[in-house]
């Protein structure tokens, strides 16, 4: 609680780069399954109660660590410069659906919905969480799709979903038990 009502924006930026570099070693290369809850839990919790700027430059500092480490592979084939711009591109995508995740769920927060509100307010984050990994499947170059948390679960329980919801089902599913947990 004391972290969700502190003001410091040094404090939630390096909260948000360590759970962006958590985020990123779930995914196949390291496949610190783990990683995946308390890296977004992190993140989440680094824009709780911040406004769009600054949940904004917190997300970019989420996103570009998240990118940096997941395309680190890049630099070996296009050297440090694309890979620097395509991190900068996609951190600016996450960086936006992160503000707008912390302006919904603030107002999400103000509403008396009872009981629903937790749920109702981990779905919207996850919806939007799981539509910013739409658009940046698409955009730019004809997208980065396998930087998806569904695409992260690959050698574990949470694969056996993808036959039933697909792979941004398996997103949303994940990004929704996170958020409730961070709320």
């Amino acid at each position: 609680s004391w972290l969700r009502d502190s003001k410091n924006l040094w404090g939630r930026s390096l909260l948000a780069v360590a759970g962006g570099l958590l985020l990123a070693l779930a995914f196949p290369a390291a496949n610190f399954t783990i990683g995946l809850y308390v890296g977004l839990f992190l993140v989440l919790l680094s824009i709780s109660k911040l406004g769009f700027f600054r949940a904004f430059w917190v997300g970019l500092l989420a996103g570009f660590s998240f990118y940096g480490l997941v395309l680190i592979w890049l630099t070996t084939y296009l050297g440090p410069i694309p890979w620097f711009a395509l991190c900068l591109v996609e951190g600016l995508f996450f960086a936006l659906s992160m503000s707008v995740i912390s302006l919904v769920w603030r107002w999400l927060q103000s509403r008396d919905m009872g009981s629903a509100k937790n749920p109702i307010i981990a779905l919207a984050i996850a919806v939007i969480y799981t539509a910013r990994e739409y658009i940046t499947g698409h955009f730019p170059f004809g997208g980065l799709p396998w930087a998806r948390v569904g695409l992260s679960q690959v050698d574990n329980y949470m694969a056996k979903w993808v036959w039933a919801i697909d792979i941004s089902g398996l997103s949303v599913l994940l990004v929704f038990l996170t958020a409730w947990a961070t709320i």
